[in-house]
């Protein structure tokens, strides 16, 4: 079971940084879509495309909370039977 937990650790750490990298993502993108803005206005195809882009990374943030959330919780329900398991083996 504690290896599960650690495994679960591990994804729940990778979804961070996938957390912070699509973070950095959509702040670059948003530059760019600055850049572009002044350069071509908002009726450009790349402004268009550049938005779909950032709406789509914003998407993502949105479902890798919820994938998080859902790892946290199961990484605490798997602590609480850890401790629950040991303290049967204790009264044993």
């Amino acid at each position: 079971m504690e290896k599960k937990v650690d495994e679960l650790r591990k994804e729940s750490k990778s979804i961070d940084e996938r957390y912070v990298a699509t973070h950095k993502q959509i702040s670059a993108l948003q530059s760019e879509a600055g850049a572009l803005l002044l350069a071509e206005g908002s009726d450009s195809r790349a402004f268009k495309e550049l938005t779909k882009r950032i709406k789509e990374a914003e998407e993502n943030i949105q479902n890798l909370l919820r994938l998080k959330v859902a790892f946290e919780n199961a990484i605490k329900q798997a602590e609480r039977d850890i401790r629950k398991k040991e303290k049967k083996n204790e009264q044993s």
